[in-house]
């Protein structure tokens, strides 16, 4: 991460985050309640309970600050998909939908009906107004899973620089 773009508040930078932190893949955890675990069996063993506090208050927050952080980045550029989207005359909207067990500011959700199928993200409620303007969505959800999801951006994202080179290629030509 470029520090410029780093959120100051503590003396913990993003780079100098812990391992424990990330999982397997690199990814940080995600789950505030499987940190706190992690968290806590590290103060179980300090030596110094109270600094150790004090050092594990400032790595989840910096944790948090990271995740926050790529999560508003990722809404700006759902947005702009969207925004483009209606652009190119294809569907796109809000919904809210509820998920057992999710926090209900996380049931926004963005769908987008690409040539290439349906798309969506959910959105957490303090980034709606990257959202301002875009209509409800008036389709449903067709059920297609992350990978799903992925497949059909990266097969657009294919087809359009191909038509792109192609179109480039002619006019060079």
């Amino acid at each position: 991460m470029d520090n410029a773009e780093w959120t100051p508040g503590s003396d913990i930078e993003p780079d100098t985050l812990p391992d424990w932190l990330f999982d397997e893949e690199g990814a940080l955890i995600e789950d505030r309640s499987a940190r706190a675990l992690i968290c806590l069996r590290a103060l179980a063993d300090a030596p110094d309970p109270a600094a150790e506090l004090a050092r594990l208050r400032a790595v989840e927050a910096a944790a948090q600050r990271l995740l926050d952080n790529a999560y508003e980045e990722r809404e700006r550029c759902v947005a702009l998909i969207a925004a483009l989207s209606l652009a190119c005359g294809w569907e796109a909207g809000m919904a809210r939908t509820a998920i057992e067990g999710w926090d209900e500011e996380w049931h926004g959700l963005t769908l987008i009906d690409l040539p290439t199928g349906q798309v969506s993200w959910h959105m957490h409620d303090s980034h709606a107004a990257f959202f301002e303007g875009l209509p409800q969505y008036s389709g449903v959800w067709d059920g297609h899973d992350t990978e799903e999801k992925y497949r059909r951006v990266d097969e657009l994202a294919k087809r359009i620089f191909a038509a792109h080179t192609a179109t480039a290629g002619e006019v060079e030509g």
